[in-house]
């Protein structure tokens, strides 16, 4: 069901990581991504899939929004991809 929507991420992935002349930052979500509340817990990561203490890999959508407001304003994930969980 969701393998068309991964397959042009990863696409789209490979492309920017071709780029030579583009800043870019590519922002994964974890595998549950939904609304909830904004809690502040956050681990961030690179290529690789987070998982937290229950085995779990979930954000509510406003931690992801404060994640991706505060890349925007302090890059630290610049010509990468990175991804983050709720801790």
């Amino acid at each position: 069901m969701y393998y068309a929507t991964a397959k042009a991420q990863s696409d789209q992935l490979d492309v920017l990581r071709g780029e030579t002349g583009l800043k870019w930052t590519f922002f994964s979500p974890a595998a549950l991504f939904e609304p909830g509340e904004k809690t502040g817990n956050i681990q961030l990561g690179n290529d690789h899939f987070l998982l937290n203490e229950k085995h779990e890999s979930k954000i509510s959508m406003e931690d992801y929004a404060s994640v991706l407001l505060d890349e925007i304003e302090n890059p630290q994930f610049t010509n990468q991809r990175f991804t983050a969980i709720q801790i």
